[in-house]
């Protein structure tokens, strides 16, 4: 019901962007959906979120309905059709490819990190219809993260509500509106130029995530974290500037709302909307369009346009800042650990930067020097020696960006082209050295769970990835600007050459039988299986009642997916997940929760719970804490089993044992 509601209200607004503020067919998807999230954003931080959301719904269905008039009255479906470029076709073509894909293989959640965040901060959102900070979650902290990605999923589960599978969605036609823009950058031109430029995009996100064959299931297309949209989001928006930098009237002002878009993924987004719009100020500084007006006052007019572009997404994260710390300081006072950051990221650039000049940080920074000079010799290491895409290692990503700038000045019409495309790749490989700067302080000074070798860089590929995909986008568009003015049959060998490189990469290095294009629906089997029981336990819960959850052998996981599928439950923290055992059977692993058994009956009452749900047992939980149960966890030996807290004991309410043979707990 919620995607019937939101795609037809997203194609009205395409057309109203299209029609009155002169957009590119193919842009008006990125702007469309900036503009959505702009304005949930203010709305829910206004706290009228589902007002916002259905605000833009009804705005979206009233344009589609004029497009239908008009075209009814006049007869025709030129307004229609002129919807439908080569970009606009990359677009509604491939979101709706994806919504019959996503239909059949009801994909759900795979990562730990969705769980942990991204699912759940988008379900709390769906659910409540507020900003996640201001749910109560049974967690010790706040989530803080920035609210890009679960708005936009809210905008496609305004009604009908949550599920992974449309959650998943909400990210891929976000990422198709990015690369849709890259498109729009020739969209005018030959299908001979425009057709390999939107190969080669659609390629893009699997080239720059899959390491070669592994024989796992990627997730591209197939999860919500926000790493690679926010990497393709960077790309997108100097394409989307690119493919309107021309345009009359209000088009250029829509990357503004871009850029707040791209800005709003996750806390180190803010960098890459920084560098995009770093960029486009170069572009519109020092080349501005040859009819531009000669003098001081026009330049300062660029320049003050260019430095918008910087100043609104840092205006935009002060507010987001502003809403979430009283959230954190309440937290906080109530004996949570507000939130999890050890240091705010300007604390950690200032600090990090003027020690690797020689100087002095604070006190908790130079209790980590040592650490920030080891991984910086393992992330030089990681750039030529890790494999972390089709392509092979970071260099190996770097040398295929350059070999596509290099073409775009092949085919550049003229030295002022020439000099726009030197400019871009400059400009964006000085970005890729901030990145990897702030990529290396972010290990050495907030990163919990990594190591300064080879082996321990967690999720290195992932966070690299985020900004190679958007550079090597944003190359690819830039090559596509210039062959759409640029020598025909140069830009149409450029543009081919580069389809062709990336085809025959992944053609040679991947496995579609392990992608969305061939990932059967036994990937999610057990998870569907877990989730079946998980609604079991909800309809024997009331809205009031809250759990304490009992997975032996848990290392976290499964306190995050139970947290989720719960909702709208709370399960306890209590000591975060874990094997719970008494200290005489305590066991070298790192999450072993030793509790003698009345240690066990304190935690679990002091934590709010009125219910247990014992998903997994095992001999050691068993020896150490069946005298607090009254069936002495008879109903959680072959299986899942709820609990309910009495005066007499732990009683036994429901098992997935006594539900399999008909018979009560």
């Amino acid at each position: 019901m919620g995607l019937l509601l939101s795609l037809p209200a997203l194609f009205g607004i395409c057309f109203g962007l299209k029609k009155y503020c002169n957009l590119p067919a193919g842009a008006a998807p990125l702007a469309g959906l900036s503009c959505v999230y702009l304005l949930l954003f203010f709305g829910g931080v206004g706290g009228v979120l589902p007002l916002a959301a259905w605000a833009m719904i009804l705005t979206g269905w009233i344009l589609l309905l004029v497009l239908l008039y008009q075209s009814c009255k006049a007869k025709s479906t030129a307004e229609l059709g002129s919807l439908f470029t080569p970009g606009g076709l990359v677009f509604w073509g491939g979101a709706i490819l994806l919504l019959l894909r996503l239909v059949w293989l009801q994909p759900s959640f795979l990562n730990f990190d969705e769980y942990s965040f991204w699912g759940a901060a988008m379900q709390l959102t769906c659910e409540n219809g507020v900003l996640y900070p201001a749910c109560e979650t049974g967690r010790p902290w706040v989530m803080t993260e920035l609210p890009g990605i679960p708005l936009v999923g809210y905008f496609f589960q305004l009604a009908g509500g949550f599920a992974p599978w449309k959650a998943i969605y909400a990210v891929d036609v976000l990422m198709l509106a990015a690369l849709a823009a890259a498109v729009s950058c020739c969209e005018r031109k030959s299908p001979r130029l425009w057709g390999p430029a939107a190969a080669a995009v659609m390629l893009i996100p699997t080239a720059l995530t899959v390491p070669g064959r592994t024989g796992a299931v990627s997730t591209t297309w197939l999860e919500i974290l926000g790493d690679l949209p926010a990497g393709i989001l960077f790309g997108g928006a100097v394409a989307f500037w690119l493919a309107v930098r021309e345009q009359k009237g209000l088009a250029k002002w829509l990357v503004f709302p871009v850029l707040c878009l791209t800005a709003s993924v996750k806390s180190n987004t803010l960098p890459m909307a920084l560098a995009a719009a770093g960029i486009i100020l170069l572009d519109w500084l020092l080349l501005p369009p040859k009819d531009a007006a000669k003098g001081l006052r026009p330049v300062l007019g660029r320049a003050g346009f260019g430095l918008l572009g910087l100043i609104v997404p840092v205006v935009q994260y002060g507010i987001w800042t502003k809403y979430v710390t009283p959230f954190v300081l309440q937290n906080a006072t109530t004996g949570g650990m507000g939130d999890t950051a050890n240091a705010s990221l300007p604390a950690v650039a200032i600090n990090g930067i003027k020690m690797l000049l020689g100087g002095t940080g604070d006190a908790f920074f130079e209790q980590r020097r040592a650490d920030l000079y080891a991984y910086a010799d393992v992330m030089r290491q990681a750039f030529t020696q890790r494999d972390i895409s089709i392509f092979g290692s970071g260099m190996a990503v770097c040398v295929v960006v350059g070999m596509v700038f290099a073409m775009a000045l092949w085919v550049a019409p003229n030295t002022r082209q020439r000099l726009r495309v030197a400019l871009t790749a400059l400009g964006s490989t000085v970005c890729f050295a901030g990145y990897w700067l702030m990529l290396l302080l972010s290990y050495a000074f907030i990163f919990k769970d990594s190591s300064p070798s080879l082996a321990g860089l967690t999720s290195y590929a992932r966070y690299m990835n985020s900004y190679y995909a958007g550079w090597l986008l944003l190359a690819v568009a830039v090559l596509a600007h210039q062959a759409s003015s640029g020598k025909k049959l140069s830009g149409m060998v450029a543009g081919l050459l580069t389809a062709v490189v990336l085809a025959v990469a992944t053609a040679t290095a991947w496995e579609p039988q392990f992608t969305i294009l061939g990932a059967s629906r036994n990937v999610y089997s057990e998870n569907a299986a877990r989730t079946a029981q998980a609604q079991q336990v909800k309809a024997q819960l009331s809205e009031e009642d809250r759990v304490f959850l009992i997975q032996q052998g848990d290392d976290g996981f499964y306190w995050f997916w139970y947290a989720q599928a719960l909702l709208p439950n709370i399960v306890e923290y209590g000591a975060g997940g874990g094997t719970y055992g008494a200290p005489v059977y305590e066991q070298a692993q790192p999450y072993y929760q030793s509790y003698t058994a009345a240690e066990m009956q304190q935690l679990i009452a002091e934590s709010g719970a009125n219910c247990i749900l014992v998903a997994q047992s095992d001999e050691v939980f068993a020896k150490s804490y069946a005298a607090l149960f009254t069936d002495e966890l008879a109903a959680a030996e072959h299986g899942m089993a709820l609990y309910r807290i009495e005066p007499e004991g732990y009683v036994p309410v429901w098992s997935a044992q006594a539900n399999r043979e008909g018979v009560p707990a």
